[in-house]
């Protein structure tokens, strides 16, 4: 998942602490009462494509990926397609069971985050451990153990088992027990494999709008990120986008001695400072005019997000934090806003050692993640407006000319670009309830209801293009730890979402 929380909600990844806080269900039951070779059998899928390494700078591997999962789905009676690309192909398959059925659209991604193997609890990031907990910690166990016995705490230790190939292996084991049963999906299915999410897809906008006769469908499914920190069943409506900026604030001309310079020389990286810092309230809110613009939560639409069971409390606790800075009162009103966010400040060149400098320039880099009614173009000419009105002479992504460095006191560098646009399904709506209505009948209860992510999956161009409703359906336990060292996922996350699936394909609209 993408920048995700912070790639997502592709990522908020929790930890220790919510460790008994994992949920089974009745649906987890089919792991349990299954024989250990029908056990087996799915975990050995999820075992099969973990084992590829995939880290989508090094096209070698997303080949070899490629090869894997275009013989997978073939040999489950998909079509396959390669669509070419600047970068490496995305794969398309799709499986016709009658051509006067609806069709939905599934995503996925198969590329991975780099590794740091000295970093990981295991000799490799790509050969898939099992593992359960102990007081002091992860112990590793035998695969065989399956075969007699189940624990859904059971986790399986390896790069993208959460991020995102874990539902792809969900999505093949529940196509084979349909097969198993002799039962067919109850509409057409097509999907696409992104094999550059973890870049950022750019190629993927292209890509959609090329293909878009291809790619038609009456729904689509983003199968990405975590569950609800409870781990209860979850569905996603929404996410917001991203947007990149890009300052660097100019003083001298070249780097100046700290005492001789340092009372007379406007220092940029205090000027750069001053300005980010007047972007914000203490509180949190962007206090920029127009930041906000048509942002507006109805009193319904707040009771809607006060259902979700977020503990302040907890999530505090969780990230380490006495207090939040939120323009909204809760964690979910929040998320409904545009964010500001700073990433990175950088003045002096740090990584060559403390200088005595006045230094020549600072720079930051900052991302917005935008909600569908933002307007980019507002919030774009909202940021220079603001930075004008600072005194500052706005000049776009290049150095000042010696002419411009006479004329202005103080002079900035702008680069502002969007990555990906925010889209929303609302809840209520058709699509809305089919989801909905399959996972009750998997769980036996309402899921956990989310307007909108937090983070941003690169699924806007299919939205825009194709114009259809999308909803995300997150499988994996929220406490994964995506993107970072020892990625997992929980067993009774693996079968009950092979379980999901199962029912989703079973369920008509």
């Amino acid at each position: 998942m993408k920048n995700s929380c912070g790639r997502w909600l592709k990522k908020l990844s929790v930890g220790i602490f919510l460790s008994g806080l994992m949920t089974s269900s009745a649906s987890d039951s089919y792991a349990q009462n299954k024989t250990g070779d029908d056990r087996v059998k799915e975990i050995n899928i999820l075992k099969e494509i973990l084992s590829i390494p995939n880290d989508a700078q090094y096209p070698g591997y997303i080949d070899q990926n490629i090869a894997w999962l275009k013989q997978a789905f073939e040999k489950r009676v998909f079509l396959i397609t390669l669509l070419p690309s600047p970068s490496r192909p995305f794969l398309f398959a799709e499986r016709i069971v009658d051509k006067n059925k609806p069709v939905v659209l599934f995503y996925m991604h198969f590329d991975g985050q780099p590794v740091t193997p000295s970093d990981w609890k295991q000799d490799d990031p790509f050969k898939p451990v099992l593992k359960e907990r102990q007081d002091t910690g992860w112990r590793t166990i035998e695969w065989a153990a399956l075969q007699n016995s189940y624990d859904a705490e059971w986790r399986v230790f390896a790069r993208s088992s959460s991020d995102d190939k874990g539902p792809i292996a969900m999505f093949l084991a529940a196509i084979d027990r349909l097969n198993e049963e002799n039962k067919v999906p109850a509409y057409n299915i097509k999907l696409i494999l992104d094999g550059e999410e973890e870049k950022g897809s750019p190629n993927l906008p292209a890509l959609v709008k090329k293909h878009a006769l291809l790619l038609k469908a009456d729904r689509m499914v983003i199968l990405d990120g975590p569950r609800h920190t409870s781990n209860e069943p979850t569905l996603i409506f929404g996410c917001r986008g991203v947007a990149q900026l890009d300052l660097e604030v100019f003083g001298p001309r070249n780097d100046l001695h700290s005492g001789h310079y340092g009372n007379y020389a406007p220092n940029p990286a205090f000027e750069l400072s001053g300005l980010l810092a007047s972007m914000k309230d203490s509180k949190g809110r962007v206090v920029i005019p127009g930041f906000y613009r048509a942002i507006h939560l109805s009193g319904e639409l707040k009771k809607e997000l006060q259902k979700i069971p977020d503990d302040k409390v907890r999530i505090n606790h969780l990230i380490g934090i006495a207090r939040d800075v939120n323009p909204g009162i809760t964690y979910q009103e929040g998320l409904q806003f545009p964010s500001l966010n700073i990433l990175s400040l950088s003045s002096g060149k740090p990584e060559s050692g403390t200088r005595n400098i006045v230094p020549a320039s600072a720079s930051a880099k900052l991302d917005i993640r935008l909600v569908p009614e933002s307007q980019t173009h507002q919030i774009e000419q909202a940021l220079k407006d603001f930075i004008s009105q600072k005194g500052f002479y706005i000049i776009s992504n290049r150095q000042p000319s010696e002419e411009e460095r006479a004329l202005h006191q103080k002079i900035i560098s702008f680069h502002f670009e969007v990555s990906s646009l925010a889209f929303v399904t609302e809840p209520g709506s058709p699509a809305g309830a089919w989801l909905s209505g399959c996972m009750e009948k998997v769980f036996g209860k309402s899921p956990v209801k989310i307007r909108m992510a937090g983070g941003t999956v690169p699924i806007a161009p299919f939205i825009r293009e194709l114009g259809i409703p999308a909803g995300l359906l997150p499988l994996v336990n929220p406490d994964n730890n995506q993107h970072a060292s020892d990625e997992n996922l929980r067993l009774g996350n693996y079968f009950e979402g092979i379980s999901t699936m199962r029912q989703l394909l079973l369920t008509a609209f």
